[in-house]
């Protein structure tokens, strides 16, 4: 057990030959069963790190009346596993910092959760000096800040920029520097930088608590945080130590260095969108969009285990699994695990979606998309082919639990669209329920790739 104030920071000292790719998660020995574990990714180059967590980011995933593990776990490839890996700790454990050493980290007044998108100013932020005053000719690029970009990009972190300036001359400059192609939903104009944070949250749809903003102007970063307080403010000198915070360091996975091709795609489907003449659903048909639906493998944790962590929008049940928890789920025999990727005319959306349906209850348990599909009724063309294989199963109805929260509200009018309706509801957990017919439910708008399965009772 350990006092509510004695620590104020996590502190992990390692030395290794090669590069270090660990997964840390700090769970209960026993307490409730909802209690989220804190877990975070600890990705160095060679050599030796100390590596300081913020007790504010522990603090929510911690009870301080129980006892808990704390499990270090090397991320390896089968290929890897092979060869041995030694790595040497000195330090770890919780530690109350001295001064100097909590103004280190003081920068972290970050969410729980991971950053997802992270919105430069330019101007004395990116580059040193003044576009339109200085010219192009008179201004460089910060010490080590391609680095940062480029990192931050390798983890899924997108880039954005909100900058007072000249559009064309900025982005011409961007383009000259070979940056241009790693910003996304860029906000160059001379208005207020708040409604550049929020057109900014609009077009990637996330919340503004996993965007953060570094800015030079101590009025522009006050101007932002009065406007939108759930985003994460950075001073300009801060630049090289994002990438040691634990909001920026998330779980990745194969995918995690094309997310920024997934907002691209979406740029397009925006531009094209604003031109289109007619009704949003006649948009949505010409897309193509194509939904691949597959049984989960454990080759594919990494994918699933990111998409988990990061959705918070379209998750029907709000939890968090850990890594060991859903290869449990996808071993389990009682248990049904589906993934979903999805591409369109425009570009690839990738990982997607995750189910899990418990086979004895016949009922969906959990269900998750990402919010680059949401509007474009994959989640209703996804409980179609659910609603068809439970019928060609012998199910007569198919029941789906949903727990609302403050961020995933709009989810729960995926029930109303396909006619379900609420039979209980307990503890906040929500039972929906359907009947299966021999019709065929699936949604016109999209093309399913799916295996043909049945479902079995375990």
């Amino acid at each position: 057990m350990m006092p509510k104030q004695c620590a104020d920071a996590f502190l992990i000292e390692i030395y290794c030959e090669t590069k270090i790719d660990l997964s840390i998660v700090i769970r209960a020995i026993k307490g409730k069963l909802n209690k989220i574990p804190f877990q975070y990714r600890l990705q160095k180059a060679a050599g030796y790190h100390q590596v300081f967590i913020p007790f504010k980011s522990i603090a929510p995933h911690v009870d301080f009346q129980e006892m808990h593990f704390i499990n270090i776990i090397p991320n390896r490839s089968e290929a890897e596993e092979v060869n041995p890996l030694t790595v040497v700790f000195g330090f770890v454990g919780f530690i109350q910092q001295s001064p100097q050493l909590q103004e280190r980290i003081s920068l972290d007044a970050l969410p729980n959760k991971s950053i997802k998108v992270l919105v430069w100013d330019l101007d004395n932020t990116l580059w040193d000096g003044v576009l339109v005053e200085d010219g192009a000719d008179r201004i460089q690029l910060k010490k080590g800040i391609t680095e940062v970009i480029k990192t931050l990009d390798a983890r899924g972190i997108v880039s954005s920029i909100a900058s007072k300036n000249d559009h064309d001359r900025a982005w011409a400059h961007l383009s000259a520097l070979g940056l241009a192609a790693y910003f996304v939903f860029p906000e160059i104009n001379w208005g207020p930088k708040s409604q550049s944070i929020q057109r900014i949250a609009e077009n990637f749809n996330v919340g503004k608590d996993t965007i953060a903003f570094i800015d030079d102007s101590a009025f522009e970063r006050n101007e932002v945080k009065n406007i939108h307080p759930e985003v994460s403010i950075f001073k300009h000198s801060d630049y090289m130590t994002l990438t040691e915070l634990a909001a920026f360091s998330p779980q990745t996975s194969s995918e995690s260095a094309l997310r920024r091709s997934f907002y691209v795609a979406q740029q397009k489907r925006s531009t094209v969108r604003c031109g289109f003449d007619g009704e949003y659903g006649e948009f949505i048909k010409t897309c193509n969009i194509q939904l691949q639906i597959r049984c989960a493998q454990l080759t594919f944790i990494d994918r699933i285990h990111e998409l988990v962590q990061r959705t918070n929008q379209m998750n029907f049940s709000a939890t968090r699994y850990d890594r060991e928890m859903l290869m449990q789920l996808i071993q389990d025999q009682s248990v049904a695990t589906f993934f979903l990727n999805a591409t369109d005319k425009f570009g690839d959306y990738g990982t997607v979606g995750f189910c899990i349906i418990d086979l004895n209850q016949r009922r969906v348990t959990d269900l998750m998309f990402s919010c680059r599909i949401q509007s474009k009724r994959v989640e209703h063309a996804f409980l179609g082919w659910l609603l068809n294989t439970a019928y060609l199963s012998g199910w007569d109805c198919l029941q789906v639990e949903y727990k609302a929260t403050v961020k995933n509200s709009q989810s729960e009018k995926v029930f109303s669209d396909l006619e379900f309706k609420k039979i209980t509801q307990h503890q906040g957990v929500a039972v929906y329920s359907k009947e299966t017919t021999s019709e065929d439910v699936s949604d016109c708008f999209i093309t399913i790739d799916a295996p043909n399965i049945v479902f079995t009772d375990r």
